[in-house]
């Protein structure tokens, strides 16, 4: 069973509620998504609830699951923290595509980007008060805008908003990127365009949080920064921005990585592993 997200212990299968990371529901209180209706929809929060809480009560997953497969290690930690034995969980990161060009080997373009869905989990508040700060950078948001979303911030006049972006247009998000910024708020198991990011041989600066610190090696391949504390996150695209050494060589470091660990035969070999290991314990 492919886990890419918390929803065997979380309702929504976020662990956030109402913008801040939640695990009031841990150990079969479940109620508390009612009680803060959690998908802003309280018939939606009803039955998450109950359905969270009957897989739970009945055992029905995790005795006719063999392997769980989750993203990252930080996952597994929850995952055991959850209830499910270690040996029965094993971990599957995505893959980076392969660019082949001559990547890192510049600073890159001339702005700071993020690149991903504007919704409250991905911290584009957090973004939006960066870029407030930073006026004299460019910034740039490739993603599709959810339905109704308000980020609850003005959007400042540096930053660009480019909609969903596929093909060519998309990996020329990458190109004239110098930084890519990921200022997520809730536990990512593994976020793809971070992957991509460093296969482009881009530095990223990103949330210290969830998965994200097992990706992006602090210091190595980029800088973390304190969940939703936009002065730092400001800070630390400043201090990168203003050190187009330091891009390449992180760059370049993130690209090493991604074509090391997250690479097409790097993802076969452990699926295979898996593949062995459920052939085993379900024979």
């Amino acid at each position: 069973m492919r886990c890419p997200n918390y929803r065997l212990f979380c309702p929504n299968g976020m662990h956030l509620s109402q913008g801040e990371v939640c695990e009031r529901c841990l150990g079969g209180r479940e109620w508390h998504c009612i009680l803060r209706n959690c998908v802003d929809d309280y018939a939606k929060s009803v039955g998450y609830a109950l359905r969270n809480a009957f897989a739970r009560v009945s055992g029905m997953i995790v005795d006719n699951v063999s392997v769980f497969v989750v993203l990252s290690e930080f996952q597994k930690k929850r995952f055991v923290e959850g209830g499910i034995p270690a040996e029965r969980i094993e971990i599957l990161p995505n893959i980076a595509p392969r660019v082949d060009s001559d990547v890192g080997k510049d600073a890159g373009g001339d702005a700071v980007s993020f690149i991903g869905r504007m919704s409250p989990e991905k911290g584009v508040a957090t973004f939006l008060g960066a870029a407030q700060s930073l006026g004299h950078l460019k910034f740039l948001v490739a993603g599709e805008q959810r339905a109704g979303y308000d980020a609850g911030v003005p959007i400042p006049g540096n930053v660009s908003i480019l909609g969903f972006l596929t093909g060519a247009a998309f990996d020329r998000v990458f190109r004239s990127s110098r930084i890519l910024v990921f200022p997520s708020i809730w536990y990512e198991g593994f976020p793809n365009v971070i992957a991509q990011a460093m296969a482009h041989g881009r530095p990223v600066v990103a949330s210290r949080l969830g998965a994200i610190p097992e990706i992006v090696d602090d210091g190595v391949t980029g800088l973390l920064f304190e969940p939703g504390n936009a002065q730092d996150f400001a800070d630390k695209i400043d201090y990168l921005w203003n050190r187009p050494e330091l891009c390449r060589e992180m760059g370049r470091a993130g690209r090493e990585k991604a074509l090391r660990e997250y690479s097409k035969e790097r993802f076969y070999e452990r699926l295979m592993a898996i593949y062995a290991k459920a052939g085993k314990m379900s024979g």
